[in-house]
């Protein structure tokens, strides 16, 4: 089992899990995104039995509280694992200050040209850990 990084609140500034939208209802993508989505993150579960990982779609990624999350269609995270208390608000989406680094992969699958999809880039596709 991977243990989760906590940081000590006297050295750092820790943003609070209960301030955060880690849902909201609103329906995205259409049934072949929704399609693509699982297969390509049971294709991981199914072939990386070995690693300890955690993929995810859909699922927000909090890099800070100041700004919304970036929600990509899927993302890797390698050496990281959902927590066992998942359903507590700060264990339901993937916060950086939780895991200690951004994941690895985020993965936006353009189904269109709408949306600028095609030619939008994420500024916070830059962040490194």
């Amino acid at each position: 089992m991977v243990e989760q990084i906590f940081i000590n609140n006297d050295d750092y500034y820790v943003p609070d899990a209960n301030q955060l939208i880690t849902e909201d209802e609103t329906p995205v993508d259409n049934f072949a995104s929704a399609k693509q989505q699982r297969l390509l993150v049971g294709s991981l579960y199914s072939s990386l039995q070995n690693q300890t990982f955690l993929a995810a779609a859909n699922v927000g990624i909090y890099y800070t509280d100041l700004k919304p999350p970036i929600v990509p269609d899927v993302f890797l995270s390698l050496d990281a694992q959902v927590p066992e208390n998942w359903w507590e608000k700060q264990n339901r989406c993937y916060m950086v200050w939780r895991f200690g680094k951004p994941p690895e992969v985020a993965i936006e699958i353009v189904s269109n040209k709408e949306g600028d999809e095609v030619t939008y880039s994420y500024p916070e596709s830059k962040i490194t850990g």
